[in-house]
């Protein structure tokens, strides 16, 4: 069966953008699950997804992930003091190996229009030099494109999902939070919406209820533990290392 998504956004938007949104709604979609399985599961369930996808809430979504992502990016760039495509190009930083870096250096500085800067134009001035480095990566990104570098932009989706992920962390730790609340006080008593209490089935759908409490309770766990600001650092300096050396091969 064709995933509906393809043929609404490519690779980058599924992995980056779909998938961060998707995942913070997964903890309310189990739980409501185990409340009520044969209505998610059933023709009402498939419904309102067809209706979810037709009426662009999948792209509001998508586009809420990114913007909250790029927020959260202009802070960790501030804490990183640029990017580390840029910070790894500099003479004097410790990231890349010395000759390694020569190797790059001289590449661009035979490809890209302005070259790059020398050792003492980078000490004179880091924020120029900085800025020469940045174009320098610019015109390598788009030497990069297509299905040749398949390495890159698997790690360039891999950075924007984490990114994203991070901008995601408030709402995603908030609604798994109320997810684990609720499937663990259906456990012990029927729920209770407004006026209505549901059938004392529910309180008894053990499988359920168990699958429910281990994904929310996960999801918890991993909003907190696993999605920080390290964990977008590391993608980032994945994807810097898979674009810079591939230099080597221009």
């Amino acid at each position: 069966m064709a995933n509906p998504l393809e043929n609404l956004f490519d690779s980058y938007s599924r992995q980056a953008r779909v998938y961060p949104a998707l995942l913070v709604l997964l903890p309310v979609i189990v739980t409501v699950w185990s409340w009520f399985p044969e209505t998610v599961l059933g023709s009402v369930g498939g419904a309102i997804a067809t209706l979810a996808i037709s009426c662009g809430a999948v792209f509001f979504l998508a586009d809420i992930a990114r913007a909250q992502g790029k927020r959260v990016e202009r802070r960790l760039l501030g804490k990183w003091g640029g990017w580390p495509t840029t910070l790894w190009m500099r003479h004097q930083d410790q990231s890349l190996n010395e000759a390694t870096r020569a190797r790059y250096h001289a590449k661009l500085q035979s490809r890209v229009p302005g070259g790059v800067p020398t050792l003492a134009e980078e000490q004179a001035d880091l924020a120029a030099a900085d800025l020469r480095y940045a174009s320098a990566v610019d015109w390598l990104k788009e030497q990069c494109r297509g299905a040749d570098f398949r390495l890159i932009h698997k790690e360039n989706a891999s950075y924007g999902f984490r990114r994203n992920m991070l901008g995601l962390r408030p709402g995603g730790v908030a609604l798994a939070g109320l997810g684990c609340i609720a499937v663990l006080g259906s456990v012990f008593q029927p729920v209770v919406i407004g006026e209505k209490t549901l059938p004392e089935s529910v309180a008894n759908m053990h499988f359920e209820l168990v699958v429910a409490a281990l994904v929310t309770g996960v999801f918890l766990v991993s909003w907190l533990l696993v999605v920080r600001e390290r964990w977008v650092r590391e993608a980032a300096d994945q994807y810097a290392r898979a674009l810079l050396s591939a230099c080597e091969n221009l």
